[in-house]
């Protein structure tokens, strides 16, 4: 069968990677989406474990104009109630023309229930500047939320940002990753996540996938073990409560510390750690020669570090590193720098 994914602008790649690395085949990528072929089944298990994605759907079709548009290939039950959301489309009068035009063509011949308020069924209309793709959400909720962050910090990231700058500070499965500053936990627990081949999404939730007749006879799965070790670390005693609180929901093992940064080198081993990650505010801007320092203690030969700071901040490169990447990444109405450099 035919399906996409939707994900947030930048992540594409990261997106494309994980379809790979997960159903093992061939994916295309446009932009804000990827395209795949794959079972029911396997939909599935990829919707619960995929972690850099906004939405999974089954494939309905494409069109430069929505007029053209038809429902093909597909039986609809006409015992569940739809409803149709637009997205990609600038103004809520437009898109409200769109959803009602889509929505006239689903019930020609039909006698279609729609309940916007309750619907068992979403159908989404995504324009990604180039096309308008039509697709059944499978899952029928937001992909970038997630059940754990209970205990969310402002400044951190939803799951998908998380686990996209755990990929791109080229954390692998098995190594040792500490992040400061740490927030919420978001991106550690991402990672911890990765590392276990993890489930992302609540198996306590019902989901539309459940109702339809074609998905009847898959299974939810389960998570593998990870062997990796994911440190968390925040001079706070908020922000280290709530990181473990978090952890504990989403199920994964992260070692949560309270401590300062000038402790790092105190508290860890030299050369005991793969991946690095500050996440830094204003406030902490001119800390950059301890940042350095410590990185340079803690950090493995080759091992990777990374800057998660705003766009105004001129971050000098120590020759301790070689600067590998610089890139922003745009959440909302904000902008995040991310400087990935590899110690020598």
């Amino acid at each position: 069968m035919k399906a996409f994914s939707i994900v947030n602008k930048g992540l594409e790649k990261i997106a494309g990677q994980e379809v790979s690395e997960i159903l093992g085949c061939d994916v295309n990528i446009g932009t804000e989406i990827v395209f795949f072929d794959t079972s029911p089944q396997d939909l599935v298990n990829y919707a619960f474990r995929a972690q850099g994605i906004r939405h999974v759907l089954m494939w309905l079709g494409s069109v430069k104009e929505i007029s053209t548009f038809k429902f093909e290939d597909f039986n609809f039950s006409m015992d569940l109630k739809y409803t149709i959301q637009v997205e990609g489309v600038k103004g809520q009068d437009n898109r409200q023309k769109i959803a009602r035009e889509i929505g006239g063509i689903f019930s020609e011949g039909k006698e279609v229930q729609f309940d916007y308020k309750t619907p068992d069924v979403t159908l989404i209309v995504f324009f990604n500047g180039e096309e308008y793709y039509v697709g059944l959400d499978i899952m029928g909720i937001d992909l970038d939320q997630r059940h754990y962050r209970v205990f969310p910090h402002s400044a951190s990231f939803k799951g998908d940002f998380a686990y996209y700058f755990v990929r791109k500070a080229g954390y692998e499965k098995g190594k040792t990753l500490l992040m400061d500053f740490c927030k919420d936990g978001a991106i550690p627990i991402e990672a911890a996540i990765f590392d276990q081949s993890g489930i992302v999404q609540d198996l306590e939730e019902k989901y539309t996938f459940e109702k339809l007749a074609l998905f009847r006879d898959c299974v939810t799965p389960s998570s593998g073990k990870g062997n990796g070790h994911m440190i968390a670390v925040d001079e706070t005693m908020q922000n280290t409560n709530a990181t473990r609180k978090n952890a504990k929901l989403a199920d994964v093992s992260v070692d949560v510390k309270k401590y300062a940064l000038d402790d790092l080198d105190v508290k860890f081993d030299k050369e005991s750690i793969d991946v690095l990650i500050f996440h830094i505010t204003s406030k902490d801007e001119d800390k950059i020669n301890e940042l350095y320092y410590q990185s340079s203690y803690i950090l493995k030969p080759k091992g990777r570090l990374m800057f998660i700071g705003r766009e105004q901040w001129d971050v000098p490169i120590s020759d301790k590193f070689d600067f590998v990447e610089k890139e922003d990444l745009v959440k909302g109405d904000s902008i995040h720098r991310m400087w990935i450099l590899e110690k020598k």
